[in-house]
């Protein structure tokens, strides 16, 4: 009955959040809002009816004709051709890019389900896993879980994977107030469909005033979340990084560079298919006028004219950082990763997987359809331009236009006397004549409803400071490492406080001279202030890293870019102002020691940018603090989904034991186990005991005689192929 009840409410969670829209949740009773989730299977391009949840229809949906039709076929090959209508496309197929895929997702949504609440309020997510092999974890990225670190969805570090056919409680209070999102936390289930957006709503709603005006309300907002949608499943990507060929987009095709930005940095891939809420379209060469599949569909979002709309994106995509404009609309910036920020208008806004920014558009131009336009940031492979980004888009369908008119590109010329802006761009410098302005995201600046939620840490008497230089780096044949160390799992999670066995220690028997691969740790101590220096110096491979933390958020002090060629925009050496202390810059400090426990230029402490997810330039550096109130284990990695699952990560341990939360009563835990050999042989001594007072008779055992060395003899005369010499050495 319990089961059916899910299903029920299921139904009423698949209609609530088809729009996108952002409503607040329904099912809400004495400050708890309640959510049921089921994690399954589903195929893209297949048109589903969930009308039996527990056992739902699909059929293959086939381009025939000239239109896309469901196939009905029986086991005698008798088949059926039915026309998909335009709500049928939108509603009840996951379109992918237009292939069949094997994915996962929540209550059958790709995107899973928006969860739409108000700050404070608690969250209770009743999580059914219905895979049929893999285990499940969802974090709940942006929550701070203040109390419940065992919540937060990081696998074998605050819970046990929920195993197929379990069912497992979250329960935490929705706080802090802003854009957020879930996703899955078991190796690549979040590139693979299970990824949604989490709304906390502010209780307290502060006016968004700019220097010139005063933004009035919304008429509506909007959740927008963006995937680079893979080709091939993801784990069978990630498969392929371990075999050193997860570049090619067939395992038999042309070996091709790797897809790279202005700044020399590079990505793993291409971008196969970018989606915005689950749909977009690929386009051949890139050109935006020759759709690879003109009838796959395009995310809608329904506007009137001179109004205010406000978009919370989100990048949950694998490894692709995303150009967004709106054709011929700037974007007035109030956000970045759920913390308000002074607006400011810029033409262009870039985010990293990971990272989410909130922008409001006004709806003052001419009624008509516009493109939402979603670029890769890569602009060549190798040293080879290409003739056009990587891309999709979404449309602005104003008011009384029909929604499926192509909308005309009308993007900005950007020129020498009036140039565009381009807010966190994932490097500092634009080529000249390309007549962009790189924005640095700190030049925003937090406002006083921030900093007075989440001041900025200073280091005052009694009050220590921690810090730790990072360089997070991807060496040829070492892999994915922060300061040369390859992150391994626990075999227990640890936050249930297993003890010292469930974790592999970083010493010389994990480490070499090649390579370190150990559970990597960093203890903080409560009550310090915590000082990161995050850079990415490596001498093979350039590459940008999002850097997310667990369990708090930072404020983002400094951004140090590299040296740059003023022609071309690439970085020319790593930043100065690090020092390497051995070979692999595996270990570093400031270039300037005065800077250790001194005043460093360029250093905000008045209003800084507060974020969890930060890019970390190639060849520069990022410096965060935050304060050490927050006792649990908590992750600090890579959001790139390779870099993350090749070890580009750790875990800092905050506090002491005592200080941390106690874990639930009846909480799941897990473990490694091996068999103590005399106990093995006693549990079968005592068995056949325990049998034989019953009088059933012993086992039978003939073969335990050929373990004696005795009978190695005998051995050979009944089985003389186990005791003959090879006949080719």
């Amino acid at each position: 009955m319990k089961v059916l009840r899910i299903y029920v409410v299921l139904l009423f969670l698949v209609v609530e959040n088809q729009s996108r829209v952002v409503t607040p949740h329904q099912n809400c009773r004495n400050n708890v809002c309640y959510f049921d989730f089921v994690v399954d299977y589903k195929f893209t391009m297949m048109w589903y009816n969930y009308t039996n949840f527990d056992d739902p229809q699909f059929q293959p949906v086939v381009f025939k004709d000239g239109i896309l039709q469901r196939r009905v076929t029986n086991v005698v090959c008798r088949e059926q051709f039915i026309p998909l209508t335009r709500e049928e496309l939108r509603d009840d197929v996951s379109t992918g890019d237009g292939r069949y895929k094997l994915v996962y997702a929540i209550n059958g949504e790709i995107p899973s389900p928006n969860i739409v609440v108000f700050e404070d309020q608690i969250v209770s997510v009743n999580v059914y896993n219905k895979l049929e092999v893999e285990g499940v974890a969802i974090h709940w990225h942006g929550m701070l879980h203040r109390g419940t670190p065992w919540m937060d969805g990081s696998s074998m570090i605050s819970h046990c994977p929920i195993l197929p056919g379990q069912t497992f409680e979250y329960r935490f209070v929705a706080s802090p107030a802003g854009t957020h999102w879930y996703h899955g936390h078991v190796h690549s289930l979040r590139s693979d469909g299970l990824a949604g957006a989490f709304i906390v709503l502010p209780r307290i709603r502060q006016p968004l005033v700019m220097p010139s005006e005063i933004i009035p309300a919304v008429d509506a907002e909007f959740t927008a979340v963006l995937v680079d949608w893979l080709r091939t499943s993801a784990v069978e990507k990630l498969q392929a990084v371990r075999g050193g060929f997860a570049f090619f987009d067939e395992y038999d095709s042309q070996c091709v560079p790797l897809p790279t930005n202005y700044d020399g940095s590079t990505f793993l891939t291409r971008l196969n298919i970018g989606l915005v809420n689950g749909k977009g379209q690929k386009f051949i060469n890139g050109n935006p006028n020759l759709p690879e599949r003109e009838y796959l569909p395009l995310e809608t979002f329904r506007v009137r004219p001179n109004r205010y709309y406000r978009f919370r994106t989100i990048n949950a995509g694998f490894n692709i950082a995303f150009e967004i404009s709106v054709d011929d609309h700037m974007l007035i910036i109030v956000a970045f990763d759920g913390n308000d920020v002074e607006p400011y208008k810029t033409d262009i806004v870039v985010l990293q997987p990971g990272e989410r920014v909130d922008f409001i558009i006004f709806t003052n131009r001419p009624i008509d359809n516009y493109r939402v336009n979603i670029f890769s940031t890569a602009t060549s492979v190798g040293r080879q331009p290409v003739p056009f980004r990587d891309r999709t888009y979404a449309i602005l369908n104003y008011q009384g236009v029909e929604e499926t008119r192509i909308p005309i590109i009308r993007q900005r010329d950007c020129t020498q006397t009036r140039p565009c802006l381009a807010v966190n761009q994932i490097f500092g410098l634009y080529p000249a004549g390309v007549n962009i302005i790189g924005i640095p995201l700190t030049r925003l600046r937090s406002t006083k409803w921030t900093l007075k939620k989440t001041p900025v840490p200073i280091v005052q008497p009694g009050r220590q400071k921690q810090l730790f230089f990072l360089n997070f780096n991807v060496e040829p044949g070492r892999g994915a490492q922060i300061n040369g160390i390859q992150f391994v799992r626990p075999t227990s999670a640890l936050q249930t406080y297993p003890g010292p066995g469930a974790t592999t220690p970083c010493g010389p028997d994990t480490c070499t001279g090649t390579r370190c691969s150990c559970t990597h740790t960093l203890k903080l101590d409560l009550g310090n202030v915590i000082e990161m220096v995050i850079f990415s110096f490596g001498d093979i491979i350039k590459s940008t890293h999002p850097a997310h933390l667990h369990g708090h958020q930072f404020h983002v002090l400094k951004i140090g870019y590299p040296p740059f060629d003023s022609i071309t925009g690439n970085s020319t050496g790593f930043n100065p102002d690090i020092r390497c202390l051995n070979e692999d810059c595996s270990r570093g400090t400031w270039a300037d020691p005065t800077w250790i426990n001194g005043p460093i230029p360029g250093v905000n402490l008045v209003d800084p940018p507060l974020k969890d997810v930060v890019n970390i330039p190639a060849n520069g550096y990022v410096i965060i603090r935050f304060m050490a109130d927050n006792p649990g284990f908590w992750f600090l990695h890579c959001h790139f989904a390779h870099h993350f699952f090749g070890g580009m990560s750790l875990v800092m341990e905050e506090g002491e034991i005592q200080d941390m939360p106690p874990v639930p009563p009846n909480f799941p835990t897990c473990n490694k186990f091996r068999f103590n050999p005399y106990q093995f042989d006693q549990s079968l001594r005592d068995h056949e005991r325990t049998l034989a007072l019953k009088g059933i008779s012993p086992s039978f055992t003939s073969g335990v005689t050929f373990a004696n060395p005795r009978h190695a003899a005998k051995t050979c005369l009944q089985f003389p192929w186990i005791c003959r010499k090879p006949l080719y050495s």
